[in-house]
């Protein structure tokens, strides 16, 4: 994970913005020393990669664009038209077991991630993978240590062979195929690593 690129951007944008760590710190409501430690590389900013954002009143992709592109998505899968905008969710609550809590969730979320261009966009909804933590469980076969989004469908069937944002029976929430006792939120369409460019903030 290349977090000393991100910390670089973070503090030449930081910097031409006239904006001291403190200043930045205090918008974040964290400590100047946490914001020195993103700027050097030693802490993970994309739990807070949006927050920032907003507060050096940048896009997402201005701070993530020199680490990160999107060869790795499949143009095949893809398609050609990235048009349309779906909600993007960038934290959990830890309170979040059922799909009423979810799309209250996804209908207030600020930000917006540009995804094909398809006719249920009410279903669909985004979720920042990567950054989470101890929030989400990951029990699929792909590590979230790059910037890593799922795009999932609330759906009413659930089949043993799909993969779920779901909650478990201990009360957690997880990303994976669905066991005994657990509460199937929304399925995943797909992951996508290295998104810098189809982030945006909600007008």
């Amino acid at each position: 994970m290349q977090f000393k690129d991100i910390g670089r951007r973070i503090r030449e944008i930081r910097r031409v913005k006239g904006m001291t760590q403190k200043e930045l710190a205090k918008k974040l409501g964290v400590s100047w020393e946490m914001i020195s430690r993103y700027e050097n590389g030693k802490s993970n900013p994309l739990g807070r990669i949006f927050a920032i954002a907003r507060a050096l009143e940048v896009e997402p992709s201005a701070l993530l664009q020199d680490s990160y592109s999107v060869s790795q998505i499949s143009d095949r899968f893809l398609g050609k038209s990235l048009s349309a905008p779906i909600p993007l969710i960038t934290e959990l609550p830890g309170d979040l077991h059922s799909e009423s809590q979810l799309k209250r969730l996804v209908a207030t979320t600020p930000f917006y991630f540009n995804w094909l261009n398809i006719t249920d966009l009410d279903n669909h909804f985004a979720l920042m993978l990567s950054g989470l933590g101890e929030n989400l469980i990951n029990r699929t076969h792909v590590p979230w240590t790059r910037p890593t989004i799922g795009v999932f469908r609330f759906v009413k069937n659930t089949d043993s062979e799909s993969t779920f944002l779901y909650a478990t029976a201990q009360g957690k929430l997880a990303v994976g195929k669905l066991g005994s006792g657990e509460i199937p939120l929304a399925r995943l369409v797909v992951l996508i690593v290295d998104f810098a460019d189809r982030l945006k903030f909600g007008s």
